[in-house]
């Protein structure tokens, strides 16, 4: 699942149309899918974890992978589970919890 079918999925919608163009949609070279498979992978093995399967984690795993590029070294990642917040403090990124809760 895509970061934002997922964001729909979860009843963004409208959050989505009231951006516009202010999302801008990037892809995942080969080795970023690669990439995200891995921290997907991680995040589904962590303790932690809502759900075990790795696919279920791709969404958090692309914005990771996306929040890496240099680009976006000043930017701050929102996750909302506790096992994608702790993959991605691992792999270093900046990031904060559900409701903007500091980590």
């Amino acid at each position: 699942m895509t970061c934002m079918a997922e964001l729909e999925e979860y009843g963004w919608e409208e959050e989505i149309r009231a951006a516009g163009s202010r999302i801008l949609p990037a892809a995942l070279t080969d080795e970023g899918q690669q990439q995200a498979l891995t921290f997907a992978k991680q995040i589904a093995r962590h303790p932690a974890t809502h759900t075990t399967i790795a696919k279920e984690h791709l969404g958090e795993s692309e914005a990771l992978v996306l929040a890496l590029r240099t680009e976006h070294q000043h930017d701050l990642l929102w996750f909302d589970e506790f096992a994608a917040r702790a993959v991605a403090k691992q792999a270093g990124v900046k990031l904060s919890g559900f409701h903007g809760r500091m980590e």
